[in-house]
């Protein structure tokens, strides 16, 4: 499932079936981590999730067959932060879809491979970071309000942090 506007979910990094069926060429990861058996709604402590403006007591967990899945509203009610993860594929999905999206802009955070999916005016903003070669999550930011801050700074910022503490 991709990240709609209206959508409440996070985007799922991979759908049914196997990385093989994604037989596109994406960046390579050069320093690979590992997020099997992580809980995406504990991978962040509280005073990361302060730092962003949320709190772990908004916490929805939305795992499904294909990620594990975790929702945040921030303590202002004007965004809500989405993390998905998938170890089941790379950024190898995003790639062999990226016709798809409005926009398919290609970036780096923190040195690891990523994707920007929504155009700069969308009420959401994805990324899509690799960690692995079959392994990747989507950290998004959505509006609530008209008063949201600035949506990809805060989807980058969740991003960074979810690779901080993959790296611990």
């Amino acid at each position: 499932m991709l990240l709609a506007s209206c959508t409440t979910q996070p985007s799922s990094p991979v759908p049914n079936g196997s990385v093989s069926a994604f037989e596109v060429a994406a960046p390579l990861v050069s320093s690979p981590l590992d997020a099997r058996g992580v809980d995406a709604c504990a991978v962040l402590q509280p005073d990361r999730l302060s730092a962003l403006g949320a709190s772990d007591e908004t916490a929805r967990d939305l795992a499904s067959d294909n990620a594990e899945s975790c929702s945040w509203t921030s303590l202002d009610g004007s965004f809500m932060l989405d993390l998905a993860i998938s170890v089941e594929a790379g950024l190898r999905f995003p790639y062999s879809i990226k016709d798809s999206f409005l926009a398919f802009q290609e970036t780096e955070v923190d040195g690891y491979p990523a994707v920007n999916v929504d155009p700069p005016d969308a009420p959401t903003c994805s990324f899509w970071v690799g960690i692995a070669e079959t392994q990747s999550f989507s950290a998004d930011a959505s509006s609530l309000s008209t008063s949201a801050p600035p949506l990809c700074e805060k989807a980058r910022a969740l991003a960074s942090e979810v690779l901080d503490a993959l790296r611990k």
